[in-house]
């Protein structure tokens, strides 16, 4: 049996914090590694600036050494220093250097300055460069990309192009994606009825079903909390406007606060990484909630003892899956060498990075690769040999295609966003008792309006 949650807070640190390791276990995947220190400032130079993640620095430095060889175009890498330890450099101080790096960066943008590309992940938190992509591509950060008829830009997948365009126009290329979902782990008739039964239905339906079938197991909503997850946007970027009572949202707040009041048992991945939890599925939870690529179709791996154990991806409240963009590349507003810049984007889609994680082939950063036609390359090619000591096989028949046909059931993507208002008011709802009402949910739509105001 889990753990038992340990309250609120508790789980959305460990929630930040599982996103980090999750984009730090992909780069032990990958090949290649230089120094970790930093350029001195971002000082003029006929060389490329690029700002990059220290949490993607084994997979990305790969990848700038063989643009530069290719291209003849010197490539200088600012890296911002991981929130973890490295080379001897405890997590503490690492990210109390993040943190006044990215201060930095910030402030060389208002001044009209900075890097001239930024290669980055994106959690939606306090601790990324931009917390708020569509927001920052809106007070003017980037600058257009330019024709989308370049070799690799053109073979962007069409479900991700449009969350980085701004009035018909690109300025973010998402490099890659996550969906998250659960895995199915109960019997094979079981997962086939209930997958079935799942499919096209929007959150709170989705959510109900679960709820129906499990009535013992809890799902927080951790993972719908990205309120741009709509084909009609919680967070309207272009009115300005926030509408935390439209749709579902005020169900689905009620519903979270609810089953952390409970104190049910939620059968997130890293638990299951952690503790082992993996040998008999029958004495565990009927599923296991997490991100498709990396947490879910490695537990399948160890699981999977034939037929039966599927993926299905969380809905948004139209019943559609959006995929959530992990990792982008965008051209500073302030760059000058824009031929050398929109050839560099453009290399990072390069089917060389977009491939696989096997040898130098790897998506430069964490989650499935952009491409279109690369992310099913991921299951297929995957063959862990043990997690946590458990033995692992291939995916394959209907489970490689649960996770393989997501490409193809993406509607579109967003940029995930993670309100620190709604999480106060959820945790501070929960802790007192309470129920949350719509004048509590007004009081944390005012918030998130004056944050776009700023």
């Amino acid at each position: 049996m889990l753990i038992k949650r340990e309250g609120y807070k508790m789980y959305y640190a460990r929630f930040k914090k599982s996103m980090l390791i999750a984009a730090f276990l992909l780069t032990i995947f990958m090949v290649g590694c230089s120094n970790t220190s930093l350029t001195p400032d971002f000082a003029e130079s006929k060389a490329l600036v690029i700002c990059a993640d220290g949490i993607n620095q084994n997979a990305l430095q790969y990848v700038f050494d063989v643009f530069e060889e290719e291209h003849n175009i010197e490539v200088i890498c600012n890296w911002i220093p991981a929130p973890y330890e490295t080379n001897g450099v405890d997590a503490k101080s690492n990210i109390e250097e993040r943190n006044s790096y990215i201060q930095r960066i910030k402030t060389e943008i208002m001044a009209g300055q900075g890097p001239d590309i930024y290669v980055i992940p994106v959690y939606g938190t306090a601790q990324d460069v931009f917390p708020d992509v569509s927001k920052a591509m809106r007070n003017g950060v980037f600058r257009p990309l330019g024709t989308l008829e370049q070799s690799n830009i053109s073979q962007l997948q069409a479900a991700l192009k449009s969350v980085g365009q701004m009035e018909g126009t690109q300025y973010i290329l998402p490099l890659s994606y996550q969906v998250d979902g659960v895995l199915l782990c109960d019997s094979p008739q079981k997962n086939r009825a209930l997958y079935s039964t799942l499919d096209g239905l929007g959150t709170s339906d989705y959510f109900r079903t679960l709820d129906e079938n499990y009535p013992e197991w809890g799902i927080e909503g951790i993972w719908w909390h990205n309120l741009t997850n709509n084909a009609i946007p919680l967070i309207n970027y272009d009115t300005m406007k926030v509408d935390l009572l439209a749709q579902d949202m005020p169900e689905l707040l009620r519903r979270e606060v609810e089953v952390i009041q409970k104190n049910v048992d939620s059968p997130y991945q890293m638990e299951y990484y952690e503790y082992g939890a993996l040998a008999e599925t029958e004495k565990g939870a009927p599923y296991i909630i997490g991100q498709a690529a990396g947490d879910l179709n490695n537990l399948a791996m160890t699981i999977l003892s034939g037929e039966g154990t599927l993926f299905s991806a969380f809905p948004n409240a139209d019943g559609e899956i959006y995929a959530r963009v992990t990792g982008i590349a965008g051209i500073s507003s302030s760059c000058d060498r824009i031929r050398e810049a929109e050839l560099f984007v453009d290399f990072l889609l390069d089917e060389r990075w977009q491939k696989n994680f096997n040898g130098t082939g790897t998506s430069v950063l964490s989650g499935l690769p952009a491409r279109m036609g690369y992310s099913k390359k991921i299951f297929e090619n995957q063959n862990l040999q043990t997690l946590n000591n458990l033995q692992c096989v291939p995916l394959s028949g209907e489970t490689l295609e649960s996770f393989a046909d997501l490409e193809k059931k993406v509607a579109g993507a967003y940029f995930p966003v993670i309100p620190e208002a709604v999480i106060q008011m959820i945790d501070e709802t929960a802790s007192e008792n309470s129920t949350i009402t719509i004048d509590i949910i007004k009081k944390a739509n005012d918030v998130l309006e004056r944050y776009l105001s700023e």
